[in-house]
């Protein structure tokens, strides 16, 4: 929340089934979490999540793609009105 390196001083122990705890493990490191942390992203926000970090190619092909879709989209709105569509 407001300060990430508050001391936590609220312990809290769940019982699972192997398998749950399987489950638990692999999504939170899937997130790049702790356990933990996993558990307070999915009570806080509905789901664990982080920042994605794109690279700088993945971000100009991300942009190049809305510009196209966009592009796109302002040529259909052109076109309808001046009766262009075919």
């Amino acid at each position: 929340m407001a300060n990430e390196n508050r001391n936590r001083k609220n312990g809290f122990f769940v019982y699972m089934l192997d398998e749950e705890k399987q489950v638990l493990e692999k999504k939170a490191e899937k997130a790049n979490m702790s356990k933990s942390e996993y558990i307070r992203n999915v009570i806080l926000f509905g789901a664990a999540r982080r920042a994605t970090k794109f690279s700088t190619e993945d971000t100009r092909e991300i942009i190049y793609e809305l510009n196209r879709i966009g592009n796109n989209i302002n040529q259909r709105a052109l076109c309808k009105p001046l009766q262009l569509c075919g």
